[in-house]
Formats: structure tokens, sequence, C-alpha cells
């Protein structure tokens, strides 16, 4: 809550000064060390159903794994990665 004060008090002094603020929010984005991400690779419930977990399409002829889906990501990153729990 003390977070969401601050927010308030940096957005009407903002305003004071004629500003406006822009933020870039990530919806439904935790970090691969967050509690609730580490037990659904454990496979703890009732984290489980918290991700979604779905099995390569198999190896390329490269002996990559091929993503489960033909998601495109734009970044230098993939979107795709291999949990071998």
């Amino acid at each position: 809550m003390e977070s969401l004060l601050l927010l308030a008090e940096v957005i009407t002094n903002y305003e004071f000064k004629g500003l406006r603020l822009v933020m870039d929010i990530v919806p439904n984005h935790t970090s691969d060390e967050h509690e609730w991400f580490v037990k659904s690779i454990q496979s703890e419930d009732p984290y489980t159903d918290y991700y979604v977990w779905k099995n390569s399409l198999g190896l390329d002829a490269n002996g990559s794994q091929i993503p489960p889906n033909n998601w495109v990501c734009k970044l230098k990153i993939t979107n795709f990665s291999v949990n071998y729990i």
C-alpha cells in the first residue's frame, strides 16, 4: 500500500508541474525466481496451474528443441526455453 501512496504522490507532483507519467507495465509477469514460479516448476499444487507448461514438438535437424508453438519474439532472446525437471 505504501508503494501505491508513493506513486499517487509522484503522479500528483508531476501533474502540478504539467508533466505526464508514462509507465510500462507487464501484466501477468513474474520472475523466474518468484516463489510461485519455482513451486510450479517443481510441480507443487496448486501452483501447477499458475503457469502454462507445454512440451516441445521434438528436435529439429540440428538437435535443438522445437518450441511448442509458433509465437514470434521480436527481442534478441527467445520466448521458449527447455526445463528438464
